[in-house]
């Protein structure tokens, strides 16, 4: 039941960043979410359902990318393993920040929203021609 309630907290808050005017206000509903749904990460974290909850948090946080990216620059400019592979690893990244960031007593939600869209947009948003 836990984690049917966890899936589907994660097809709501894809369903929600997906809506977003931009991707600053996509990336703070990923934070808010994580930050308010905490017990219930917690709990499945820390069950034997750890891996559920991981894929989880990953395909929303991956679906969101992959949307945004597609929207923007219509389409990978990158071969489809490369683009996998990119997608894997923010998607990896931001969900890692999330899972260790938003369990602390005192976040700034607003900080750690605008460090995940700095930090994608370095590379991922704007890719230089190599």
């Amino acid at each position: 039941v836990v984690e049917w309630a966890a899936r589907r907290a994660g097809e709501r808050i894809l369903a929600e960043s997906l809506q977003a005017a931009a991707p600053q206000e996509a990336l703070g509903r990923f934070v808010s979410f994580t930050v308010e749904s905490w017990h219930l990460i917690r709990r499945l974290l820390t069950s034997q359902r750890r891996d559920a909850m991981e894929r989880i948090m990953l395909q929303s946080v991956r679906g969101y990318l992959e949307d945004l990216l597609s929207r923007r620059q219509g389409g990978p400019a990158l071969n489809r393993e490369d683009w996998e592979a990119m997608l894997d690893f923010y998607a990896c990244g931001v969900t890692g920040l999330l899972l260790k960031n938003c369990g602390r007593q005192y976040l700034d939600q607003t900080r750690l929203a605008d460090q995940l869209y700095r930090l994608l947009s370095e590379r991922m948003l704007h890719p230089a021609a190599d």
